[in-house]
């Protein structure tokens, strides 16, 4: 672990640079191989293994592309032959109409050689080549048994490793690399308590969003929480409707009158509001400095931009801000107090005009903070600027275009692989992605001296929280589930879930959870359009109302301390399918990060879940053995329903080298909220 020190938190972005990406990525490679040497994993063994899959899937397209390759070249021939055969009989009719008896001679024999030479082609096509394409499919059948079974052994080689890729490893591995940042397990209800109490942040009890991802933390112990969010808005769709009509008119010509046909589409257009759906990632930091500061900023624009001209675009700002200056000063306008700071460059590519405090703004924004935020909105890789800054008091909003396009949620499933070097590449490069994504969000508040200067003052718990698990916990886990699991049966549109604690259960939370969601119901609407030939017509345009559903469900969840692993073999055992059986359903459950939550379909069973819980503590799997493999094809027969569906995953997931393809709740859309917060929090 490095031991920052003074010194290299004056300039984080060096301290990036020279050592933390690298440390990162040395600790990434060690993690790595401590959980192959606790797999066992034969690396000679396997690397022997994939390379015969390789090579036969390298002959098997060599001999689909030889199949395809004859297939092409004797259609060629066939379509030639049969040109020519037409050729031919041009020919003869040709020389009927000329008359030319040596013409037509010559055309009848090409014509006939043609034939016979066509007739041959085809014979040969469908014996000879027939037979040729035949064999070579069968050998590439007998290659493809062979391959699978070779994929097969791969992923039993690899299996043990592949059970033990666990939750938060992206943390652990941050955490072990150096002591500035420290990443929690889970947002605990004691540290949202404190950002609720000490900080102003809300609870997230907005009906049109849900929280589908979470991961808390602190920098000298200023909490911050990087989040995930889903929200639904509204828009209005363009729907269009279209008939096409036809008329005749008439000219007169000096030969008589001449009809004209004429044809026309009409189009019409109708607005009707319909629901949107976007994910928006964003990072928020808690800190105790300037604490009635506001302010915003958003990306300068000058990644692709050259020195030239950057600094004409810093000359034509810093005028706009002169006069900026005087007209704040003139007018009578209290919260009109803008000064020009003195650093044109740092004000024109930094922004943050519409700040509402010059004393702090300039206390938070010393010469050293100015030179750190101008070097890292100069810097062009590997994101350049395109990060927006909001501080709203003591709380400071960070978003940016790169995370917006990053999973950060690390599910453990991201990382398996059949091949032992492509699953290590792998889980290196990711974990050093996600460091280099989630520090260069931190860069902006990292770059202010003053916030690292200002350690959170030791907290003293007023009030015990009411929960065992924090409400962005719940809806983060309630959105785990498979999305039909929660949502209204007839819903047409995604769900927003929202998350009530109805009771406690000792150390178990009874959470209510309602989906919000809509039906799409179809309607017609007729415009009317007057064509070309001056009639009015009617167009229908089809469109959709959507008609809010609302589903209500009950979810248990607690604190579980264990592994994916031993969650694995418990889930396989008698005594807590049983358990969970017994709730009503199918048992549906969820364990990521040390958090466990199943489906109660009935409130009045939250007096059943400590049966649960014994049997999960228990880790009872009677006397069944289940190997590696067993557990995640179960696993994953657990989340699709179908055991062949889960093999076919499992198979792909093994190959699957691209882990942002990975099935997770992927971003749908790169829209950020620029003020990421509510408008009316900016009102003082």
């Amino acid at each position: 672990m490095i031991i920052l020190s003074t010194v290299d938190l004056i300039e984080p972005l060096k301290a990036y640079k020279t050592f933390l990406k690298d440390e990162v990525k040395k600790n990434a490679e060690k993690y790595f191989m401590e959980l192959a040497k606790k797999s066992g994993v034969d690396e000679v063994a396997n690397s022997d293994t994939v390379k015969k899959y390789r090579n036969l899937k390298s002959h098997i397209s060599e001999l689909n592309k030889k199949i395809n390759k004859i297939r092409g070249m004797w259609t060629f021939f066939i379509v030639f032959s049969i040109v020519l055969l037409v050729i031919g009989l041009g020919f003869i009719g040709y020389g009927d109409l000329l008359q030319d008896g040596l013409m037509k001679t010559i055309s009848i024999i090409i014509t006939i050689l043609l034939a016979i030479g066509l007739i041959v082609l085809i014979v040969i096509r469908l014996s000879v080549i027939r037979k040729q394409i035949k064999g070579l499919q069968a050998e590439i059948e007998k290659m493809k048994n062979a391959s699978d079974k070779l994929l097969n052994e791969a992923c039993v080689q690899m299996s043990e490793l592949n059970s033990l890729y666990d939750w938060n490893i992206p943390s652990t591995i941050i955490n072990m690399s150096q002591d500035l940042i420290h990443m929690d397990k889970f947002l605990d209800p004691e540290k949202f308590q404190y950002l609720y109490e000490n900080y102003g942040l809300k609870e997230n009890d907005e009906q049109n969003v849900s929280t589908v991802f979470v991961q808390s933390g602190e920098i000298y112990g200023n909490p911050f929480m990087l989040c995930k969010d889903c929200r639904q808005e509204w828009y209005q769709r363009d729907y269009t409707g279209s008939i096409t009509i036809h008329w005749t008119t008439y000219i007169h010509t000096k030969d008589g009158t001449r009809a004209i046909h004429h044809t026309q589409t009409l189009v019409a257009h109708v607005y009707k509001p319909a629901p949107s759906y976007d994910y928006v990632t964003y990072l928020l930091y808690g800190n105790e400095a300037a604490p009635k500061l506001k302010f915003s900023r958003g990306p300068s624009g000058i990644t692709n931009k050259t020195e030239k001209q950057i600094k004409k675009m810093i000359i034509k700002e810093s005028k706009q801000l002169d006069k900026k200056a005087v007209k704040a000063l003139m007018d009578d306008d209290p919260n009109t107090n803008y000064q020009r700071f003195g650093n044109d460059e740092f004000e024109s590519l930094f922004d943050g005009t519409n700040r509402n405090n010059e004393v702090e703004f300039r206390l938070l924004f010393t010469p050293l903070a100015q030179k750190n935020l101008i070097e890292l909105i100069r810097e062009k890789e590997p994101y350049g600027d395109d990060w927006y800054f909001t501080k709203n008091k003591m709380l400071n909003y960070i978003q940016s275009y790169h995370s917006q396009r990053f999973n950060y949620v690390a599910n453990p499933e991201i990382f398996i692989d059949y091949s032992f070097e492509d699953a290590k590449r792998k889980f290196i490069n990711y974990i050093s992605a996600y460091f280099e994504s989630f520090y260069y969000d931190l860069l902006p508040l990292l770059s202010i001296p003053l916030y690292q200067m200002h350690k959170s003052k030791k907290y003293i718990y007023k009030d015990l929280y009411p929960h065992n698990v924090a409400s962005y916990e719940q809806e983060v886990i309630a959105n785990s589930f498979n999305k039909d699991v929660f949502a209204h049966p007839e819903s047409d549109t995604k769900a927003i879930l929202k998350v009530n604690t109805e009771a406690v259960n000792g150390k178990t939370d009874i959470v209510k959870v309602v989906a919000h969601s809509f039906k799409a119901i179809p309607q017609v609407e007729y415009v009317t359009k007057i064509g070309g030939d001056g009639h009015s017509h009617v167009i229908p345009v089809h469109y959709y109302i959507y008609e809010p559903l609302e589903q209500e469900n009950y979810m248990a969840i607690g604190e579980k301390p264990s592994s994916r692993r031993n969650y694995l073999e418990a889930l396989n055992g008698d005594s807590l399918r049983k358990a969970l059986l017994s709730l009503g359903g199918k048992g549906d459950n969820v364990y990521q990060r040390g958090l466990f939550a199943y489906v109660l379909h009935d409130f009045t069973k939250n007096a059943s879940v400590e049966s649960v819980n014994k049997a999960f503590a228990s880790n009872a799997v009677g006397n069944k053995k289940f190997s590696a493999k067993d557990l995640f094809l179960n696993e994953l027969k657990d989340k699709y329903g179908d055991i062949d569906d889960a093999i076919s995953r499992a198979k792909s997931m093994a190959q699957n080298s691209n882990i942002q393809e990975v099935e997770e709740k992927e971003i749908e859309s790169e829209d950020i909220d620029v003020e990421g917060v509510d408008d009316d929090e900016f009102e003082d």
